[in-house]
C-alpha cells in the first residue's frame, strides 16, 4: 500500500513551518549552558574564538530569556600582583553580566565571582599553558 498527498493543499503552512526551521539557532541550551571563555594576555579583551561563544550565547538569550540562574567566575594567570589580577579577574566577570544584562537576563540573577590567580587549570611555565588560566566559566540554569 502506498499513500500520497498533494502539497498544493500544505503550501501555507508548509511556508510558515520552512520559515520557523529557518529562524531556529543550529545550538541548544546544553550546547552553551557550560562555556569557557578565554582572554588576551592582562587584559579584559576576550580572543576571537570566545567573542564567537559569547554572541551565541546573546543570541540564545535573545530568544529565550528565561534563565534561572547564571554562575561567572572570572580568574586569571599569575602575572602581575596579586591584587591587580583578582582586580582583573572581577572585572571580566562583570563585563559578561553586563552583557548578559543586556540579553535581558534579570542582573539578580547573575552571581559574580572573582577567584584571581587562585584555582589554575595549567601550570604558569610558559605562555600557551597561562593562556588557559585567563578565563570567565559561565554556568547556566533554567527552572
Amino acid at each position: 500500500m502506498a499513500v500520497g498527498l498533494n502539497a498544493s493543499n500544505f503550501a501555507v503552512p508548509y511556508e510558515s513551518f520552512a520559515q520557523c526551521v529557518a529562524n531556529l539557532l543550529p545550538y541548544s541550551f546544553d550546547d552553551i549552558a557550560y562555556t569557557i571563555l578565554a582572554y588576551k594576555k592582562n587584559s579584559t579583551d576576550l580572543t576571537k574564538y570566545s567573542q564567537r561563544r559569547l554572541n551565541m550565547i546573546g543570541q540564545y538569550l535573545q530568544e529565550d530569556s528565561d534563565m534561572d540562574l547564571v554562575l561567572l567566575d572570572g580568574y586569571s594567570d599569575s602575572y602581575g600582583g596579586r591584587d591587580m589580577n583578582k582586580t582583573l579577574s572581577v572585572s571580566r566577570a562583570v563585563e559578561i553580566k553586563n552583557y548578559f544584562s543586556e540579553m535581558g537576563v534579570a542582573p539578580q540573577r547573575i552571581d559574580v565571582t572573582g577567584h584571581g590567580e587562585r584555582r589554575h587549570i595549567a601550570p604558569n611555565s610558559n605562555e600557551m599553558s597561562r593562556a588557559k588560566n585567563r578565563r570567565v566559566v559561565i554556568r547556566m540554569a533554567k527552572p
